[in-house]
């Protein structure tokens, strides 16, 4: 096969790996990027990690709250000697109880499981969503494997040289991609294993994690899709 007069190099463009960033937390939890399988763009790559990870001090509102509600408790215990006197004098005692009880009816909201029924909801639609989208990179890596095949089979022919070097290439392409889609259900365990901890406080059965998927491509296909079947038959038991 004939090739126009070209350095070799530039016939095939390699893909990189992705850089193994992460962003620990206090308790043990760290948030990992999560990026394309044909590039590593450092840009996209700590976008991915910096989302998540600023998301990650919502909780601290409640937090917040907590505090703010002992501090009303603290106001109302500290007016009750003057509520009895001498002289009574309940004014103080009268106007904390309404701070307090809106301090109260917050955390009330936080207590599971139905405050934490839409959180569950809302993660388990985005996890089968990520997880549908890895599948169709896994597919996209199937068909490049055929294609691989059918040129790997041409470049052993005598004059092939230049192909060759694209079916060398390609191939290494190939296992970079699997390395990266790997790589990309580190996440996908994250997620599971937070989810699994909302399940335990809405007292539902955990779901169990997809551990290492292994080379064949096939298989993490069918590993995947039995996995995402699992997550959906959770909404049937969630109320609403």
């Amino acid at each position: 096969m004939a090739f126009p007069d070209v350095a070799l190099e530039s016939l095939c463009v390699p893909t990189p790996e992705m850089p193994d960033l992460r962003i620990a937390f206090p308790g043990g939890v760290a948030f990992r990027p999560s990026t394309g399988i044909d590039s590593a763009n450092l840009l996209e790559t700590t976008r991915s990690l910096l989302g998540p990870a600023m998301a990650a001090t919502a909780p601290l509102v409640p937090f917040f709250d907590m505090i703010k509600t002992i501090e009303a408790i603290i106001a109302c215990v500290q007016a009750i000697p003057d509520a009895f006197g001498p002289p009574p004098d309940p004014t103080g005692l009268i106007e904390c109880i309404p701070n307090l009880l809106e301090r109260l009816q917050k955390l009330l909201a936080l207590i599971p499981p139905l405050s934490i029924i839409p959180t569950i909801k809302g993660i388990i639609l985005a996890l089968v969503s990520a997880l549908e989208g890895i599948v169709l990179e896994f597919e996209a890596v199937v068909r490049q494997m055929a294609r691989l095949a059918e040129s790997a089979t041409e470049a052993a022919l005598p004059g092939n040289e230049e192909l060759q070097v694209i079916v060398s290439c390609e191939g290494d392409n190939i296992s970079a991609k699997m390395k990266n889609l790997q790589m990309s259900m580190g996440p996908i365990g994250d997620i599971i294993g937070t989810l699994n901890t909302l399940l335990e406080l809405a007292q539902l059965k955990p779901i169990a994690g997809f551990g290492d998927l292994g080379s064949d491509p096939l298989a993490a296909i069918q590993a995947i899709r039995s996995g995402i079947d699992v997550i959906k038959s959770v909404l049937q038991f969630l109320p609403g």
